[in-house]
């Protein structure tokens, strides 16, 4: 008896012991991190400086993959690749800041993703859809009193009534703003569930506050039934990676070129051009290099999103979880040679496009093509991990 009672007293002390320990453990992760966010890049830009800037936002990177479970060489890598491609993106889309501004804007999108729990992608794209929607997250707090993620209809509405005013208070481009508005109208179809019917109506309801006019009869989509997936196919091995089909404008240096690849893909296939305003979400064609002559269904990865979950007919949204831990039958036993998959981040912003190839049977995995996209173009599976995406059936 005295020895069970000593026994208790000894485990009892021990998950004390452990219990503390696991509590200091986590409110010293909890206070380290605390130490790298809300970080101000100061003025003062020598050696020093730049290198206290930079272990800050590698030490974001590093919390933002905990869940990721790497092992001490993929983190490094993967952090190399996030500050790589945030670089790429930062660069390209703001030339004109200088070192300090930049620094700070690469660590405010960081910091975003993190607080957001939202994961890394490494490629410009998905920097882009971040810095876009927290760009306007923010815009509509302070100008509207409007929660993005809480009032997706209001703020589609709110953001199409007021184009001007937000590429005025923001700096994004027209095009980027419309790319989340037809972002909004995908999120609200899929979470409510729409019908097709639902869906021309909200199509409509868009393409008429965009100032896209269109007749009832212009906005019915014919589904997919003319569709080739072998010559579409064909066509994406002939002109994956880094090839460029001259005969097609190349979107690389402006945001991608994933979108504008895969509709000639589908092109390729016998897809029909549909005819409209270059921003009518019903509209679809390629018709010659100038920006006015290209649909922006045709190049933007939104509005590809948009266009395609309306004129599919079918489609499924697949979650982050679900590609990761149950990839067979969530993904590969759904989908179909020919058939065009958009990535989508945590905030249901599309940021990329990609063509399914060969279907592996061995493997249980597709390869795919795509533009704007150093990954392994040999594994879906491994393109996909971890990450939303939606699936046309086409």
């Amino acid at each position: 008896m005295i020895g069970e009672n000593i026994m208790k007293k000894i485990l009892g002390l021990v998950f004390a012991i452990m219990f503390i320990f696991t509590t200091t453990s986590f409110a010293s992760n909890e206070y380290e991190i605390e130490e790298y966010l809300n970080f101000d890049v100061v003025e003062n830009n020598n050696e020093n400086e730049k290198i206290k800037i930079n272990e800050q936002q590698e030490k974001i990177i590093d919390f933002s993959i905990q869940s990721e479970d790497l092992n001490e060489e993929d983190k490094k890598i993967k952090i190399t690749e996030v500050k790589k491609s945030l670089d790429e993106y930062i660069k390209e889309s703001y030339p004109d800041l200088n070192d300090i501004d930049q620094n700070q804007l690469k660590t405010d999108i960081l910091e975003y993703i993190y607080e957001n729990n939202m994961g890394h992608d490494p490629m410009p794209q998905y920097y882009q859809s971040v810095d876009s929607y927290m760009k306007v997250e923010q815009y509509l707090l302070k100008y509207a009193n409007i929660n993005i993620d809480d009032m997706k209809e209001k703020s589609m509405n709110y953001l199409a009534s007021n184009i001007e005013d937000v590429v005025k208070k923001t700096g994004m481009g027209e095009f980027q703003v419309k790319e989340i508005i037809a972002s909004l109208a995908s999120n609200i179809s899929t979470e409510d569930n729409y019908n097709d019917e639902q869906n021309l109506k909200l199509m409509k309801s868009i393409n008429e506050k965009l100032g896209e006019f269109i007749k009832d009869d212009e906005i019915s989509l014919t589904k997919a039934i003319e569709y080739n997936e072998s010559k579409a196919m064909a066509y994406a091995i002939k002109w994956d990676g880094s090839k460029r089909n001259p005969n097609y404008r190349d979107f690389s240096g402006s945001g991608g070129d994933c979108a504008n690849f895969v509709s000639q893909c589908l092109r390729a296939g016998g897809m029909k051009f549909k005819d409209g305003k270059v921003d009518n979400t019903s509209a679809w064609y390629y018709k010659g290099y100038n920006l006015n002559q290209i649909s922006s269904t045709w190049r933007g990865a939104n509005m590809f999103r948009w266009h395609w979950q309306v004129r599919a007919g079918k489609f499924t949204d697949v979650s982050a979880s679900q590609t990761k831990s149950n990839f067979k039958k969530a993904v590969y036993d759904k989908t179909y040679q020919g058939d065009a998959i958009s990535l989508v981040n945590s905030k249901g912003v599309a940021y990329h496009t990609i063509f399914v190839n060969k279907r592996n049977t061995s493997k249980s995995d597709f390869s795919y093509a795509a533009h704007s996209d150093s990954k392994n173009h040999n594994s879906l599976k491994g393109r996909v991990s971890g990450i939303r995406i939606y699936i046309y059936y086409l």
